[in-house]
């Protein structure tokens, strides 16, 4: 195993296991070395919709203040 492939699989593991401690890749639900459930934050519907609800937020806020200062 060449050192680059080996930075870059570590790489893509940046959640842990809060049971025991194994790195799991990004929107893993369950760990590969427990079988134990991931946090929420790393599940794939978690990643997709808390970025899509900011940016929801966002713009109503910005509409809100585009109409202040029409108002």
């Amino acid at each position: 195993m060449t050192q680059a492939y080996y930075h870059e699989e570590k790489a893509k593991r940046i959640f842990t296991c809060r049971y025991c401690g194994h790195r799991m890749r990004l929107g893993a639900e369950t760990c590969g070395e427990c079988y134990q459930p991931a946090r929420i934050y790393n599940h794939k519907w978690f990643l997709i919709l808390v970025p899509l609800l900011a940016s929801m937020l966002a713009a109503i806020a910005f509409s809100y203040y585009l109409t202040s200062l029409i108002a």
